[in-house]
């Protein structure tokens, strides 16, 4: 599955995109946000500074609980605001 970042996510990870292959357990989007912040410890700490993390599967948005059912790519990026 292909991962992709935006915004300080992309930033602090210092990549845009990643693809993993092992996705052993993961039946949400949360699934993959929990294995990604295990796999190393930028990824902990990218995670972990930003609040809220909004999702997107498939360019649709979605949220940690969605079912990834044959899900081919996965984004996550930090609350956008605007006016």
């Amino acid at each position: 599955m292909l991962v992709c970042y935006f915004g300080a996510l992309r930033e602090r990870l210092g990549i845009k995109s990643e693809e993993i292959t092992d996705l052993s357990g993961c039946h949400t989007a949360g699934d993959i946000l929990t294995k990604l912040s295990a796999k190393s410890e930028r990824h902990h700490q990218a995670f972990s500074s930003i609040g809220n993390i909004c999702v997107a599967v498939d360019q649709e948005h979605a949220s940690l609980e969605s079912p990834l059912d044959g899900a081919e790519e996965i984004a996550f990026f930090p609350p956008v605001t605007g006016g």
